[in-house]
């Protein structure tokens, strides 16, 4: 069984304010790009689950695919599998990358087993591995809120444009990204503004004043080189930009094809044409 994980990015990000459980409510439109990892699971011979990775060596008790076949053992018995998981979407950057994997994963397991699991259920188990893994089980734009685990379809597309995403690899001080607790510690939350589907009703050419990641503004004033980044899109021809999630990719919106101005090994840079 092969599987296409994508990826996401926000168009806006509001924190409105602390729980209670101490995760924050948000509110956010997430929208698919077509950007994938890849997913492969074979059967397994042995009796633990098997996860060779393309990438970063994550502890395998930690790595998101195998905590979902975890779910997906212990709750119905689904048998060991051998995964290989091969790895575009780059981790730290606020894409959704881990999250899009495990949800692949999910699906694989329920149905290596047969299983007969209605959606509902299987909106849980995505829950139940992260906030924002059920968005992943559609590849749709959507409206999120609660702490990213409620989604609601919306007629919304951005077909038509160039999409460009580009992540620093290394940061200034060494870092590969922005630690989400460590960014959510400099939120103050604002439930008082309009809401970020009133403001993607407004036209593109505003949505730079107005459209905004509650992240953005401490991970700039902490690495500058991402708001430089995100001026460099600007003045390439970017009719939005902005960082994505909790850092630290960052994308613009174009009309036309972007230049890559990103060359060499530091950056990782994904250009694609959005045609959903």
């Amino acid at each position: 069984m092969l599987h296409f994980p994508h990826a996401k990015i926000n168009l806006g990000l509001h924190v409105l304010r602390k729980r209670e459980d101490g995760f924050h409510d948000i509110e956010s439109l997430f929208y698919p790009l077509p950007l994938h990892d890849s997913l492969e699971a074979l059967p397994a011979n042995k009796t633990n689950v098997i996860l060779h990775q393309s990438s970063e060596d994550i502890p395998l008790e930690k790595n998101l695919v195998y905590k979902a076949w975890k779910l997906m053992h212990d709750k119905y018995d689904v048998p060991s599998l051998e995964f290989h998981l091969l790895k575009h979407i780059p981790s730290q950057a606020g894409l959704g990358g881990a999250s899009s994997d495990a949800v692949s994963a999910l699906k694989i397991c329920k149905d290596a087993a047969n299983l007969e699991i209605s959606e509902m259920d299987l909106f849980a188990l995505a829950a139940e591995l992260g906030s924002d893994c059920p968005f992943f089980l559609h590849n749709n734009a959507q409206i999120v809120s609660g702490r990213g685990d409620v989604c609601g379809d919306i007629d919304f597309s951005l077909k038509g444009f160039y999409i460009q995403i580009v992540k620093k690899k290394k940061l200034h001080d060494g870092s590969t990204g922005i630690p989400t607790p460590e960014a959510y510690a400099q939120i103050i939350p604002n439930d008082k503004r309009p809401s970020v589907l009133q403001l993607i009703t407004q036209p593109l050419g505003e949505w730079k004043n107005i459209l905004h990641n509650d992240f953005q503004p401490y991970a700039v004033k902490k690495y500058p080189e991402i708001g430089e980044l995100i001026e460099k899109m600007y003045n390439s021809g970017a009719h939005y930009a902005a960082m994505t999630g909790s850092g630290s990719a960052c994308f613009g919106l174009y009309i036309k094809k972007p230049e890559n101005h990103f060359p060499g090994s530091e950056y990782f840079v994904y250009e694609g044409f959005i045609e959903v």
